[in-house]
């Protein structure tokens, strides 16, 4: 199915989606914010930061959570957390004190941004804490391989795994990348 202007869909290109467990598809843009189909007749309302309703939002990625939510990583405005019923925005004041790119849960009540040099990571709702640095560049993926090992993926260093609590570069396969940027 090819979804255009004619069905509602703002013409901003479209650079993150998510179809969530009540059929809801939400698009995240770049530069015009999130909106939500809800399954019906083209019906959609589109959510913008509350604090900054005029900011172009690109919102780089979105990730569904374990309460049948989801996370929008909102590049200059940190985190947007969906429950269902309200909107909560993670960012500065919570510890996120850097552009954002993705954000996933990876387990109830914990959530990893992949930011700016580096990754932050939270657990049950205590300030984000850096996880790991990198010298320029952005973490843009997290990815969880069929063995149920974490890497991240970046834009400067290649990838990194989550081993025994700790995230380090797997030097191994960044070797054999012809360019681990």
């Amino acid at each position: 199915t090819l979804w255009g202007p004619e069905n509602g869909l703002r013409e901003n290109g479209v650079i993150s989606l998510l179809a969530d467990r009540e059929g809801t598809i939400w698009f995240g843009y770049n530069g015009n914010g999130l909106q939500q189909w809800i399954g019906e007749e083209w019906s959609h309302r589109t959510i913008w930061d509350p604090a900054r309703p005029s900011r172009k939002a690109q919102v780089f990625g979105i990730a569904g959570t374990s309460d049948g939510g989801f996370l929008a990583a909102v590049f200059a405005l940190g985190v947007w957390r969906w429950d269902g019923r309200k909107l909560e925005r993670l960012s500065r004041e919570e510890g996120i004190n850097e552009d954002v790119w993705c954000a996933i849960e990876p387990e109830p009540g914990v959530i990893w941004v992949g930011a700016r040099r580096g990754l932050f990571g939270s657990r049950r709702g205590q300030r984000f804490e850096k996880l790991f640095a990198l010298p320029s560049g952005f973490v843009h993926g997290l990815h969880r391989s069929p063995d149920g090992i974490w890497y991240a993926s970046t834009s400067t260093a290649g990838l990194f795994r989550l081993s025994h609590g700790r995230w380090s570069l797997a030097e191994e396969i960044n070797r054999s990348l012809p360019d681990p940027a």
